[in-house]
């Protein structure tokens, strides 16, 4: 195969992201080069999720150096990484951020059509950024010898008209080979996005599951059993699925994909299994991390204040 792929960081590895480095004969390009941690069952993130997160803003920041290309999906702090300093949820600093995007050529959602106010306000933080080349993606192809990086038009975050709004997907075609990232698309829930993906045709695709762990709470019974199904579909016509995210915010999320079944030529797996790596879903078991080492009240506060110093430092 004349593409190459390489998952970064996910929830399977410990945190929230879907970053993947993409490599050809012709390109490097990382896509959504960002992880976070939010909050879970009213408890701040335990400490070995801010190590699983410092490792992953490593590994982002190194194939950025190797990267000729960044693309950025949408703007959630999960997909890309802010220019501010915030060690509790982003990782996040201006030398990380001049680390990541500095004399790059970044192809980004939008900030101005299909986004809703919030992305469009963090959009701020890559769009002022002076030195590196951004162009707008949607709906852009772009060409690198006989590597081809198509965009989608923006497609609905989840559910039709969720307040969440709207994300890019992404191909790379070389050869006879194409890869695909369909970030937030939760299944994809809307058959809009699912048949887009099918047209595409291709050989991987990473996908955003559907996020399970919200049912009955902020995402209808429903349009969770529609991301399934559609999860289904896909599986059968793509041979490999590498499926990961919201979905695996869920430690049942093997359960879930049970439902369906699958050719046995084609498989589905997260981003850890597929780096033969142990699969850690640290958000998703965040009551046991702190059954078995409870954290001391001043420790996020420490966190905040001094970040890399003190997380690696004495504590």
């Amino acid at each position: 195969m004349t593409l190459k792929i390489e998952p970064l960081a996910a929830e399977s590895l410990g945190v929230r992201s879907l970053s993947v480095f993409v490599e050809t004969p012709d390109i490097k390009i990382l896509i959504d080069p960002g992880a976070s941690l939010g909050r879970r069952f009213s408890k701040l993130p335990h400490k070995a999720e801010y190590y699983a997160l410092a490792h992953a803003k490593e590994k982002i920041i190194e194939k950025a150096k190797q990267a000729s290309i960044l693309s950025i999906s949408h703007y959630h702090f999960d997909h890309y990484t802010p220019s501010y300093k915030d060690w509790l949820w982003n990782w996040c600093s201006p030398e990380i951020a001049e680390k990541v995007y500095n004399e790059k050529n970044i192809l980004a959602k939008d900030n101005r059509e299909k986004i809703n106010y919030s992305q469009r306000k963090r959009a701020y933080f890559i769009w002022k950024m002076e030195n590196c080349e951004i162009l707008v993606a949607d709906e852009n192809e772009f060409k690198f010898g006989r590597t081809s990086v198509k965009f989608s038009p923006p497609f609905w975050h989840g559910p039709e008209k969720t307040k969440l709004g709207w994300v890019l997907l992404t191909t790379v075609k070389v050869g006879g080979d194409t890869f695909l990232h369909a970030p937030d698309v939760q299944g994809p829930i809307v058959d809009e996005t699912l048949e887009y993906i099918l047209d595409e045709k291709p050989d991987i695709l990473v996908l955003g599951g559907p996020p399970t762990y919200l049912k009955g709470f902020r995402i209808k019974e429903e349009d969770l059993r529609k991301g399934i199904e559609n999860i289904g579909k896909l599986a059968e016509s793509i041979p490999l699925i590498l499926l990961d995210h919201h979905l695996l915010r869920s430690s049942g999320w093997k359960e879930e994909i049970k439902l369906f079944e699958i050719p046995k030529e084609h498989s589905i797996k997260c981003f850890a299994e597929y780096l033969e790596n142990e699969v850690t879903l640290l958000e998703a078991n965040r009551r046991l991390l702190y059954d078995e080492e409870p954290m001391p009240s001043h420790w996020h506060e420490n966190l905040k204040k001094t970040g890399p110093n003190f997380l690696f430092g004495s504590q």
